[in-house]
């Protein structure tokens, strides 16, 4: 009889270490996922500013063009070279604006959807939790 409660303790103490282990492998597993997580939404914030600040900066180009556009009507009945040089400028605020527009575009359409990272992890986790016996 003291066989089998000592057998049963040692059982019992196994069973604890294992369970100790598990949670402690769990909780870096998740601690991992969470730190993915919140790296991805930090990533996607900078994308958002960034585009942000793009589209600024494509409307700044456009104010330009549009005020050298203007400038230009006024100069074209009386200064002879300012009407070259002010279409110069609209020509080099709109090429600035398209390419703040393509630029803008590409960081509005990722090449990979958002926390696509996470999601595949969490695929391998649950494929890995599924193989276990």
């Amino acid at each position: 009889m003291a066989d089998e409660a000592d057998r049963d303790a040692r059982g019992a103490a196994l069973i604890r270490r294992y369970l100790r282990a598990f949670l402690a492998d769990g909780s870096e597993l998740v601690a991992a996922r969470v730190e993915l997580f919140t790296l991805e939404l930090r990533e996607l914030a900078i994308r958002v500013v960034f585009a942000a600040l793009v589209a600024l900066l494509i409307a700044v180009c456009l104010l330009v063009a549009l005020g050298a556009g203007l400038a230009a009507l006024l100069f074209a009945v009386g200064v002879e070279h300012g009407l070259a040089v002010t279409l110069a400028v609209v020509v080099a605020g709109l090429a600035g604006a398209g390419a703040g527009w393509l630029a803008l575009k590409r960081l509005i359409d990722p090449p990979e959807p958002p926390f696509a990272a996470t999601i595949a992890e969490l695929r391998r986790d649950r494929a890995a939790f599924e193989e276990r016996p």
